[in-house]
């Protein structure tokens, strides 16, 4: 992409310039929903919708294995730059452990930004870009996931850096913030609790009361940090071990308001010796999206953590599936005095998936406990799960077709096929497919179903971020018995009240659904969740007995055909058969994770 005068198209990327259309100009746009939104704002505008360019199974491939690649020579230059900033000489597993997760997905949105600009490099547009005092620099990790992938304004910079220093007739405008991405986030005790009901509230209490005694009279030998275990596995735990096993949350260090240090910044954004086009853009860019957590306040916040594990005298090993700031940093402190780290598998299955992050998590922690799978190709240890993956099946199930959907959204963390709903190609398909199965289903069908929409498609702090479902659906879904975006029911006490279950996405509701043996059909898009090549077949069986579908339509007609007695079908040998092998491969029963966790608590 160049930059042209001001006779030629302009170029929108997001819509933070609407405020700048006029009627009088000619305007480009790739997203089709930014595009209706400028039509609505303007309806004279003069504007073209370019398509979305569709990525290959083969292209996919290799910019995986580049992104790898990319990864493993930066993460090596950022830790030493860290290490010359703050005059230290931490090992590269300490630096990777607290900023390892970001450098991937930062190495992901700029690949993006630099394959979009290089798309339309011979085309003649004109640009609007940030002025770099309007920028926003990330105070922490968790701040730098809300900026590049939760907001427009990311993106933004991104576009802005590339140019800096190469036209000086790139056309600044005043960066005004947009009212709805300064809402802060308002999780208080009230909202978490207000929709449990007395047997839970009874069971959170059990469990903090205990955490708060065992904290008092016992040193652990295991911590579970910011773990999602279920609340009895919790008590459980603790219970057997007699407190040998504790569980962490709520670690975070106070807030720290401190200006930049522009001279350390200019140390870990320098060019690198050799580097091409992208190398330095991708480190221009850090002067700008390092967190402040890795530069102005690291010393600080290091010594916080410090502080924490060495409170643990008897601590030998560490548990936890988080990536958040403070998981990562409690977990790189504790590698400084040799405490384990285990990563418990996060309540999904990625192993089979091209682009999964299993290599890298295995670079992070010294042992990966999955969900129950094997592979020769990666060091895992079977364990299974502490999650609470099903509940007890209602008798009155007043619910024929729970469909539960996902998020979509233009932008995804990372470079990964786990992400099969995120991307402009990958949303717009994923809508394609859902509306493909509404549009098939009998329409005394579809008003037996109970639409479970993703709770983010209604909060206001992802509004930058998912896409409406209404955008696409909305004729189906004034059609449906109910809409329902509350975080009040959960997807696995709806299971538990259905009798026949359909999942668009490969997350953690169609393994719940399976494990609940409740009928399910799940469809797959093969077009943007591509498999790895070592698992082609990993569906075979499933797709063989009418579980999995490739194609919206075809999963709609099936379920026409069984809808008045699903159970005849998902109860046939065959199918039960099928559903058993799948689980047995991938999963393990709760028992053995208590048993190794309670083991490892006796060292």
């Amino acid at each position: 992409m160049k930059l042209h005068p001001m006779k030629s198209k302009k170029y929108l990327l997001s819509s933070y310039y609407l405020s700048k259309i006029s009627d009088k100009d000619e305007y480009v746009v790739t997203d089709p929903i930014l595009y209706e939104e400028i039509k609505k704002y303007l309806p004279s505008a003069k504007i073209n919708l370019e398509p979305i360019y569709k990525v290959s199974r083969e292209e996919f491939s290799n910019e995986n294995n580049l992104q790898k690649k990319l990864y493993e020579k930066y993460i090596y230059l950022i830790s030493e730059r860290l290490n010359e900033i703050h005059s230290t000489n931490y090992p590269l597993q300490f630096w990777e452990k607290i900023i390892g997760l970001e450098v991937l997905m930062h190495i992901h949105h700029c690949r993006s930004m630099y394959a979009l600009i290089k798309q339309k490099e011979d085309r003649n547009y004109e640009l609007y870009t940030l002025p770099p005092k309007h920028f926003r620099i990330p105070e922490n990790n968790d701040e730098y996931r809300k900026l590049t992938q939760h907001s427009q304004i990311g993106y933004e910079q991104l576009l802005t850096i590339f140019f800096l220093n190469q036209d000086e007739n790139i056309r600044n405008f005043d960066f005004r913030e947009n009212s709805k991405n300064s809402k802060k986030e308002t999780t208080g005790l009230l909202n978490k609790i207000r929709n449990k009901s007395i047997k839970q509230l009874f069971i959170i209490l059990c469990r903090r009361i205990l955490t708060k005694i065992f904290k008092l009279i016992v040193s652990p030998s295991t911590l579970l940090v910011e773990t999602i275990f279920s609340d009895q596995n919790y008590i459980k735990l603790m219970l057997i071990s007699f407190g040998k096993v504790q569980i962490l949350n709520n670690i975070n260090y106070k807030y720290l308001e401190t200006s930049i240090e522009p001279s350390k910044r200019v140390i870990i954004s320098k060019k690198i010796n050799d580097g091409d086009e992208f190398d330095n853009y991708f480190f221009q860019s850090l002067y700008f999206f390092s967190p402040k957590t890795w530069i102005e306040n690291f010393t600080f916040i290091n010594k916080y953590y410090e502080n924490n594990v060495n409170s643990f005298v008897n601590l030998k090993t560490i548990i936890s599936e988080s990536s958040s700031e403070s998981a990562q940093f409690f977990s790189a402190r504790a590698s400084i005095t040799n405490i384990q780290t285990h990563y418990n598998e996060h309540n999904l299955l990625q192993h089979y998936l091209m682009g999964n992050i299993i290599w890298f998590l295995n670079r992070r922690y010294d042992k990966y406990l999955s969900l129950g799978w094997t592979d020769k190709s990666y060091d895992v240890l079977p364990v299974g799960s502490l999650y609470k993956w099903k509940s007890k099946r209602k008798k009155n199930k007043n619910i024929k077709i729970l469909f539960i959907s996902s998020v979509a959204s233009n932008k995804s963390p990372f470079h990964s096929s786990m992400y099969g709903e995120q991307g402009m190609y990958n949303s717009k398909a994923y809508f394609k497919m859902t509306e493909n199965f509404l549009s098939n289903l009998k329409t005394k069908y579809l008003k037996e179903v109970y639409f479970r929409g993703h709770p983010h498609v209604k909060d206001n702090r992802y509004s930058d971020y998912a896409i409406s479902d209404n955008y696409y659906l909305k004729s189906h879904l004034d059609k449906v018995n109910t809409v329902d975006y509350s975080t009040k029911n959960n997807a696995v006490d709806l299971i538990s009240k259905c009798e026949i279950v359909v999942i668009n996405y490969l997350s953690t509701p169609w393994v719940q659904s399976l494990l609940a043996n409740v009928p399910t059909v799940i469809i797959w898009n093969e077009e943007t969740y591509f498999l790895d090549d070592d698992y082609l077949d990993y569906f075979e069986e499933l797709i063989a007995n009418n579980i999995v579908f490739k194609k919206g339509e075809d999963a709609a007609r099936f379920l026409n055909k069984i809808y008045m007695n699903p159970n005849k079908w998902w109860l046939s040998n065959d199918v039960q058969k099928a559903r058993s092998n799948f689980l047995k491969s991938n999963f393990m029963e709760n028992e053995k994770l208590s048993s190794y966790i309670l083991d490892i608590s006796k060292k």
